[in-house]
């Protein structure tokens, strides 16, 4: 930096009391109020060790002076948004001048807002987003510049010939003051002001040779907003790979996800506010009034007010106890199943708020978290699931799946050899744990165990397995069409596997299983059905499943099971879930369970929705849960 006529005297020592005591420590106690008082100490300070072209320099500004002037600049930004800064620093700038004298004459600012406005929005907005920030520096730089060459010292002639980078090592130390909790600040202070006073010229003198304009370096700039670019491609690309990732080792055979477990019913609000709820209860259907005109179905308003109607019985019952946890568990899983995730994850939380032992809670949030692309938040709560229950076969599924994405074959395999300890017969872990041996290079031991999957009733095919969560055995019995209709007269359920047209689509069973008294029928193998019915039964303690049957009328209303159903529309990979309490036609045959699968004869009508009719009839082998 080529240096003027004008010399500094001050060290960080002799600045350390009034930055750091006044400007930090006093300033701070009273929540800023101090701090004009404590610049006014700093400019008096400055004033003291300046010399311009030989001559003594004064600071004859006082703090009240300054406080006002914030002030009253303050609420003028604040109201335009930020749009009166350029202004709010010229007025600054000017009484700081008209207050800086030497030798008796008053310095001079010749600045104006509107010539500061737009380098303000280039060099202090616009080229600091395009370089994520990197710019920013150079952008101070260039105002505190233009603020010098833009003072005029004492009435005479004054050039500025700072450049760039001692003031970067300003910065520099600044940014090190801040990280050792501003101790040292007084010595960046200080060395801003050598630069600031040192980079001057002054005199109208004929031998004082001034120096020329200060010209942006366009070169120093565009390679600052090109570094800067370059850091943000790369910081976006560092978020997306691993995901991106992910979904590619995953492309051609995708691990299913295990199913979370089923709500856990709460009964309906009491007299008493203080009462608790009991899981397992089977929830109850209020009475409402028979309609003079017998309909077709419920509407969607109908369908929309039931869904309501749960969410509103639940809302009651954590409005009088905010701590019900089987309540904040079901309105979790609610607005799991209607899609609302952060509802979800929200209600799963403050049930774990409550119960930090709720493994199905830590389980539930995970898949959530799943839903939600957050693999790092699903893993902790898989983890913790297994921790709390560790016996918990799914969560060492689903973690070993969350492992095989990433890469980590080795801690995927372990995951499944303790989830086949737990479950020696569970056909989905061997079928796979075979995919993971296979892409482990181990092709010997995914054979063996796609062939211990046949053995349990797995069918796979030797090139290339497909994975199914789970299966059905029906017997090879070609399907048989069957009809909608809402009448139980003379209905024959027929003996081949379970087929029909579900939201206007054709419908072949693919597999079927039994689970905490809901049985589901689907088709799909993936994490979400393309096509599925559950059926909740809501089965007591000591109610039997073996043998059970169930006679539904389109009438009924009372204690009879709900029916979801679900169904994927193009170019959404999320089924769409209707539920229905009432206005269906169901029978319903539960036989005699035999090697962890039960038989299950089924006929159903659902209303007319969104004139489609579904229904379904056949015979499918469930597997038991």
């Amino acid at each position: 930096m080529a240096k003027g006529n004008c010399e500094f005297k001050g060290t960080g020592g002799r600045y350390f009391i009034a930055v750091f005591l006044h400007g930090i420590i006093l300033s701070a106690i009273t929540l800023g109020i101090y701090t004009p008082w404590a610049w006014v100490r700093i400019l008096r300070l400055k004033a003291s060790h300046t010399l311009i072209n030989g001559k003594e320099v004064s600071f004859v500004g006082t703090g009240g002076q300054l406080f006002v002037l914030s002030l009253l600049n303050g609420v003028l930004t604040v109201i335009t948004l930020g749009i009166y800064t350029p202004w709010a620093i010229c007025t600054i700038c000017t009484w700081k001048a008209q207050n800086t004298l030497i030798k008796g004459r008053p310095n001079r600012f010749n600045g104006t807002g509107i010539e500061l406005f737009f380098l303000y929005i280039i060099h202090l907005f616009i080229l600091p987003i395009l370089s994520c920030g990197i710019y920013y520096f150079y952008g101070l730089y260039k105002l505190f510049v233009w603020i010098q060459e833009h003072t005029q010292i004492g009435g005479e002639k004054t050039s500025f010939s700072g450049d760039f980078r001692p003031f970067f090592g300003f910065i520099l130390l600044n940014t090190l003051s801040v990280c050792l909790l501003y101790i040292p600040l007084s010595w960046p202070v200080a060395r801003l002001f050598k630069w600031q006073v040192e980079g001057l010229m002054v005199g109208d003198d004929e031998e004082v040779e001034h120096f020329p304009s200060n010209k942006t370096n366009y070169i120093v700039a565009v390679i600052l907003v090109l570094v800067g670019l370059m850091i943000g491609v790369l910081a976006v690309g560092l978020q997306i790979y691993p995901y991106y990732k992910s979904t590619q080792e995953v492309k051609s055979l995708q691990l299913p996800k295990k199913q979370p477990p089923t709500p856990k019913p709460v009964l309906p609000a009491k007299t008493q506010p203080d009462t608790k709820t009991k899981a397992g209860a089977k929830p109850k259907v209020q009475d409402k009034a028979k309609p003079a005109k017998e309909k077709a179905g419920p509407t969607q308003e109908e369908i929309d007010q039931e869904y309501k109607l749960k969410l509103k019985t639940l809302n009651n019952l954590i409005e009088l106890d905010p701590e019900n946890e089987n309540a904040l568990y079901n309105r979790a899983w609610l607005h799991d199943l209607e899609g609302d995730l952060l509802g979800a994850e929200r209600d799963y939380s403050l049930v774990i708020k409550i119960n930090k032992k709720n493994s199905d809670a830590y389980y539930n949030r995970a898949l959530v978290y799943i839903k939600m692309h957050n693999p790092e938040q699903a893993f902790s709560d898989f983890s913790e699931a297994i921790n709390l229950k560790p016996d918990s076969v799914d969560a060492y599924c689903n973690r070993g799946n969350l492992y095989f994405q990433q890469g980590k074959l080795d801690l995927a395999l372990q995951d499944y050899d303790k989830a086949l300890k737990i479950n020696p017969n569970d056909i989905d872990l061997y079928n796979n744990r075979s995919i993971i041996y296979n892409a482990a290079g181990e092709p010997g031991k995914a054979r063996l165990d796609l062939q211990k999957a046949s053995e349990l009733g797995q069918t796979t095919d030797k090139d290339q397995p497909v994975l199914k969560q789970e299966r059905t055995t029906a017997s090879e019995l070609p399907p048989v069409k069957v009809a909608w209709g809402m009448g139980l007269n003379e209905v024959k359920i027929p003996e081949s596997p379970v087929s029909g047209n579900i939201h206007g689509a054709d419908f072949l069973v693919e597999s079927a299983k039994i689970e905490n008294s809901i049985l589901t029928i689907r088709q799909g193998d993936g994490f979400f059905p393309d096509q599925a019915i559950m059926i909740f039964m809501f089965l007591q303690a000591d109610e039997k499943l073996e043998g059970k049957t169930y006679n539904v009328a389109s009438k009924d209303e009372l204690e009879i099971p709900h029916v979801h159903l679900q169904w994927k529309e193009e170019g959404n990979d999320v089924p769409k879930t209707k539920i229905f309490m009432r206005d269906y036609t169901m029978k319903l045959e539960i036989g005699i369970a035999e090697n962890n699968s039960i038989p299950v004869k089924i006929y159903l009508s659902l209303p007319v929705y969104e004139y489609t009719k579904t229904y379904l009839a056949g015979t499918v082998q469930a597997v038991l849960k």
